[in-house]
Formats: structure tokens, C-alpha cells, sequence
């Protein structure tokens, strides 16, 4: 991830405006911490609206998957 953050930097120039770099921080971090925790950021980035125009409630973080072997 932190690769795929600097190729972007690369090829758009670099961030443009201090709020810019902080959402991208911001978006990489978050990718990052759902993929550690076992799950694949994009799916699980696109339910988070659906369930929000369901429900009108942005579903908590999701836990930590552990496997129990």
C-alpha cells in the first residue's frame, strides 16, 4: 500500500494542498488498517454508504478477523 501511495504522488505530481495529503493519508490509512484486519477495503469501503442510505446509521469498524484453529 505504501508503494501504491507513492507511485500516485509520482505520477499526479505530488499532493496539491495540505487537505489533499491529509485525505489521502487519511484514505491510505484506512485501506491499510481493513486489510490487516482480514478484510478486502474495497468491498467493504462501498457497503459502508449502502448501509448508511439503509439504515441512516454508518455501520461500526469492522473487528479483527481471527482465524480459530
Amino acid at each position: 500500500m505504501i508503494q501504491l501511495a507513492a507511485v500516485r504522488r509520482k505520477v499526479i505530481q505530488g499532493d496539491r494542498s495540505e487537505r489533499g495529503a491529509g485525505t489521502q493519508a487519511g484514505m491510505m490509512s484506512l485501506l491499510r488498517t481493513l486489510k490487516q484486519r482480514g478484510y478486502n477495503p474495497i468491498p467493504t469501503l462501498v457497503a459502508a454508504p449502502r448501509e448508511y442510505v439503509r439504515t441512516g446509521h454508518l455501520p461500526p469498524f469492522p473487528p479483527v478477523i481471527t482465524s480459530e484453529e
